[in-house]
């Protein structure tokens, strides 16, 4: 894993494993994320209401997300000698 962080205020910065080269996956989350934290802070959404999603609202067309995470697992699995 690889992360980088900064502080918007101060401009500083905190990095881990920058140099790593690693597939982009589940970035679509982030903003997802913010958008939650958003709807929350602005009192249009409650984080502890429980929400039911429809399965046909889970699927996935094509390969890469959950597919493409367990490839690559499997082989950093490898790479590892696990």
């Amino acid at each position: 894993m690889a992360l980088a962080v900064t502080h918007v205020e101060s401009g500083r910065t905190w990095r881990h494993n920058e140099h790593l080269r690693l597939p982009s996956a589940s970035l679509i989350k982030l903003p997802i994320l913010a958008a939650f934290w958003e709807t929350v802070e602005a009192g249009r959404l409650d984080p502890g209401e429980r929400v039911s999603v429809p399965a046909e609202a889970l699927r996935v067309e094509g390969k890469g997300g959950a597919e493409g995470a367990r490839a690559w697992a499997a082989a950093d699995v490898e790479r590892s000698g696990g």
